[in-house]
């Protein structure tokens, strides 16, 4: 219990200098837990899979470790004011009051609902909407820190690259499953995590949650093609998630999850448009109606995210992954 009281707590707090910042930030309750008690975090993630019914845990757990922290924190405080009050003597029980209080004081009170779920709209939908480059955060001029070498395979992160290699880069909803599909590709030479089609300079990951930087989450691969084809990388990419959820992938919602490839070069952008067409055919065929809305634009800046979203289900081997593909093959890459 004190675990979740200090991880929304945590997630509360960001949210509230955020908002005095003017640019809200409301932190997912796995982060805000993994940064104040990841063992606690692990613990639950166990738990969930031991004692939920087979199957539903993938399902529970995100849905639940992805809700806003403070919004964790507000539905503590309706249940430990439920949990508290004794309507026959009128009275609080002494052994939740101290708790209930602190959940008082954070200003999350019942009677805010109204005003909090309004604010969750707004949010919502700029979560969905591309900002525009004006109004975007500022970022900053010094590139983030993040890990030197690769946590699997240990080659450098950002290079240098041996010679003959070339780069790709994949935006399919959450960047923790998406690098494992690559990394693990024969020709693959080293993967990474990072923010890509956006505006903010060197943004975190807590601001790329608010929508309002623009990125997506996006994986850069650097392979060997006379070992790994680009057609072979796009295959992946098409089959292993669902490229017509717009501004989602699944339960992750918002601009960073959005679909999309960015090409270096012409030839690239030549067979990436080609593969989409392909792959919008095979939907069509299979009985499928969606459009695909993938993003196919050419490569920008590419921002190396955190040390510790960098190969996270490598280090992490139980931790979320949300990717789902549409169970249509794609024929040619």
């Amino acid at each position: 219990m004190i675990a979740l009281v200090l991880g929304v707590m945590a997630g509360a707090i960001d949210a509230i200098q955020s908002i005095a910042a003017d640019a809200v930030v409301l932190t997912p309750l796995s982060v805000a837990w993994e940064d104040v008690s990841p063992s606690t975090l692990a613990a639950l993630e166990g738990a969930f899979a031991t004692y939920l019914p087979q199957g539903s845990a993938s399902f529970v757990l995100p849905l639940f470790l992805g809700q806003p922290a403070c919004i964790v924190l507000l539905a503590l405080a309706f249940l430990l004011h439920l949990l508290a009050y004794r309507p026959a003597k009128r009275r609080f029980n002494p052994r939740l009051n101290l708790l209930y209080s602190l959940a008082k004081r954070a200003r999350f009170r019942v009677r805010d609902a109204e005003n909090e779920a309004m604010f969750l709209i707004d949010m919502f939908n700029k979560k969905t909407a591309m900002p525009e480059a004006d109004r975007a955060l500022p970022g900053r001029a010094e590139p983030i820190p993040t890990a030197e070498t690769h946590f699997v395979n240990g080659k450098p992160l950002k290079g240098p690259y041996p010679e003959g290699l070339e780069m790709a880069y994949f935006g399919m909803g959450c960047f923790w499953g998406v690098e494992r599909l690559f990394w693990k590709m024969p020709g693959v030479y080293v993967t990474a995590a990072g923010y890509a089609g956006g505006y903010t300079p060197n943004p975190t990951y807590h601001e790329t949650v608010t929508g309002q930087t623009g990125h997506t989450e996006v994986v850069l691969v650097v392979y060997d093609p006379k070992i790994v084809s680009y057609e072979d990388l796009l295959r992946v990419f098409w089959e292993e998630h669902d490229p017509t959820q717009g501004m989602r992938q699944g339960n992750d919602i918002g601009t960073t999850y959005r679909s999309a490839i960015y090409t270096v070069g012409d030839a690239q952008a030549e067979t990436a448009k080609a593969s989409r067409d392909r792959y919008q055919q095979a939907l069509t065929d299979a009985g499928l109606k969606s459009k695909i809305t993938t993003e196919i634009a050419p490569a920008g800046a590419f921002y190396f995210a955190e040390d510790y979203n960098q190969q996270y289900l490598a280090k992490n081997p139980g931790g979320y992954c949300g990717l789902r593909g549409t169970g249509v093959a794609c024929v040619g890459g």
